[in-house]
């Protein structure tokens, strides 16, 4: 009786599959081992799978093949080497056993292993092993090799929106920027920063533009320091931001800002616990039983409601509410800090202005020099257009950016200059807030009041 024999072509790599030589000499040299042991060939099975799992198109279906269809004699699944069935020790045993159960003997013709010999299952083990081990071994190499290339500012990976891989003359890999594409996200940038439109709105707007991504890869590239010219790497299990080889979009202040806008919390409205009639409710005691009381009102026969602070208990004990508010104010007025106590607050509340002052001083200052640094740049950049070192594209896209960064720059300028005014004018005040109470309570409302 003639053996059935289904022959299990994979490759292994995508360079492989693309040249076709591994198939080809995998198929030859299956045929010629059939032709010499009589062997009649029933499946020829191609496979471009990776072998760490049997979650394979091409296996699944003549696995299932072997399931629903009783093999009425024993038959053989041959494969040029062990490494072209599996390369995960685990699952192969699993799946040779599940195979055994069916009647289907799994057979590598370069490396023949007897298994009615027990000493034979070591050469399994060790031909299941190995090219495990050649996995884990490349993938931790190539896991360092990347690390190494982020650690150097070498972008790994596909490129990012607005760039695309290329590789140099040595082999080295590195993103260039797709002009087009770079506009569009510069264009983003600058209306995020605005903090005008929301990141729906400016997703809306760049699409219009030609921007061909999900809204979900739009927030991604938001987050990108790319595009500043940094990459974020792990460093011993910390995020931490490298500056990259490549050419930024935009710059790196534009990209803090949007950050900072995009990092503000949205203010969550309720509804205030403090009523603005009642403002000490809660923070009352009943004079006879001690406990907290609460606040209502109450409707008279005329219709005109009547506010009282009472007690919850059954001590019937309620005081109009205006009546409480006059003696509390009233009370507030004779409060006045002793001389010691005044003098120490003065000093510290001086101190706490003076600090701010040095604070805002010196951003004013940075901010200066760095627009003094950003009008050079611009200078600089006319003359080489002039001499011809630089193409008109460029210079429209370097100048842009130098006039962008200029525009915030004198943002923050002004910034620092308001609150400088304001230090200013608190430096200047005589009289104390904490001398106000009174005055203070009169002005404020009713969430401050009870705080």
């Amino acid at each position: 009786m003639k053996i059935v024999a289904d022959l299990y072509i994979r490759v292994s790599t995508e360079e492989q599959k693309l040249t076709g030589f591994s198939q080809r000499y995998q198929e030859e040299i299956l045929k010629a081992y059939c032709a010499i042991h009589t062997l009649t060939i029933d499946q020829i099975v191609f496979e471009d799978y990776s072998a760490k799992t049997f979650n394979r198109p091409a296996w699944k279906e003549l696995f299932n093949t072997y399931r629903t269809n009783k093999l009425r004699a024993p038959r053989l699944l041959l494969v040029t080497k062990w490494d072209r069935f599996s390369r995960n020790t685990a699952e192969a045993y699993q799946m040779l056993g599940k195979l055994s159960r069916l009647g289907v003997e799994v057979r590598a013709i370069e490396q023949p292993i007897d298994m009615s010999i027990p000493e034979n299952q070591m050469m399994l083990a060790f031909f299941l092993a190995v090219p495990e081990v050649e996995n884990a071994r490349r993938s931790l190499e190539i896991k360092k090799g990347q690390q190494r290339g982020i650690t150097e500012g070498r972008w790994m990976g596909p490129a990012p929106y607005g760039y695309k891989n290329m590789i140099d003359a040595k082999g080295i890999k590195y993103i260039k920027q797709v002009e087009m594409q770079a506009s569009i996200m510069r264009f983003a940038f600058q209306e995020l920063s605005t903090g005008l439109h929301t990141v729906t709105e400016v997703f809306h707007l760049v699409v219009e533009y030609g921007f061909d991504k999900s809204i979900n890869c739009f927030w991604r590239a938001i987050r990108n320091p790319v595009y500043c010219g940094k990459i974020s790497a792990h460093r011993h299990g910390e995020v931490i931001t490298v500056q990259g080889q490549h050419q930024a979009i935009i710059p790196e202040i534009l990209f803090l800002k949007v950050q900072q806008i995009l990092g503000r919390k949205k203010v969550v409205t309720r509804s205030a616990r403090t009523n603005d009639l009642l403002p000490l409710r809660g923070l009352l005691l009943c004079p006879v039983c001690h406990r907290v009381m609460t606040g209502s009102g109450s409707t008279g026969k005329c219709g005109k409601v009547f506010y009282y602070y009472h007690c919850r208990s059954s001590c019937q004990i309620r005081f109009p509410v205006q009546q409480v508010h006059e003696q509390l104010e009233r009370f507030l007025q004779r409060l006045y800090p002793n001389f010691y106590f005044k003098q120490r607050y003065q000093e510290v509340e001086q101190q706490l202005l003076f600090q701010q002052t040095e604070q805002q001083l010196l951003a004013h200052s940075k901010a200066l020099k760095k627009v003094e640094i950003s009008k050079q740049r611009l200078s600089r950049l006319d003359r080489l257009l002039l001499e011809g070192s630089v193409e008109p594209v460029h210079y429209k896209t370097l100048k842009q950016e130098c006039e962008a960064e200029i525009e915030l720059l004198q943002d923050a300028l002004k910034l620092a200059a308001t609150r400088l005014e304001d230090i200013h004018q608190l430096r200047n005040q005589h009289s104390l807030g904490i001398c106000r109470l009174g005055d203070l309570y009169q002005t404020m409302n009713s969430v401050k009041k009870e705080r």
